[in-house]
C-alpha cells in the first residue's frame, strides 16, 4: 500500500511540472497613449527630474525646464516616442524616451538613442 501512495505522489508531480506554466511575468500596461498623453507623460518625467536636481543641488536642470512652452512629439516609432523641450532661455532641448505606454525609458540632449 506504502508504495502504491509512493508511486501515486510521484506521478502526480510528474504529470504537476508538465503542465505549462501560466505567464506571471507582470500586469497589463493598459492602453497605448497618444500623442498629447506622451507630451502631458514627459513633463512630469521632467518636473521629476527638475524636482530631483535641486534636492541633489547638481545644477543639471534647473526650474526654467519647467516653464518650457516649446514642446512636440520629435520623432514616434511603433515602440517609442521620442518628446522634446526646447529651452529657449538655456539655449538647449531635452529629448525624453517613452514606450507607447508612456513610461520614461532614458533622456538626453542630443535626441538620439542607442537601437532606435
Amino acid at each position: 500500500m506504502r508504495i502504491f501512495i509512493n508511486i501515486t505522489m510521484f506521478c502526480f508531480l510528474g504529470l504537476a511540472m508538465l503542465v505549462p506554466n501560466i505567464a506571471f511575468s507582470h500586469g497589463d500596461h493598459g492602453e497605448p497613449i497618444n500623442d498629447g498623453q506622451a507630451i502631458i507623460a514627459a513633463s512630469k518625467y521632467l518636473e521629476i527630474m527638475v524636482e530631483k536636481s535641486k534636492a541633489n543641488n547638481d545644477g543639471k536642470l534647473n526650474a526654467s525646464w519647467t516653464k518650457v512652452m516649446d514642446k512636440k512629439i520629435f520623432k514616434k516609432g511603433l515602440q517609442y516616442f521620442i518628446v522634446s523641450f526646447n529651452n529657449v532661455k538655456e539655449q538647449k532641448t531635452l529629448y525624453f524616451l517613452l514606450n507607447v505606454y508612456g513610461e520614461y525609458i532614458a533622456a538626453n540632449f542630443q535626441g538620439t538613442f542607442k537601437g532606435l
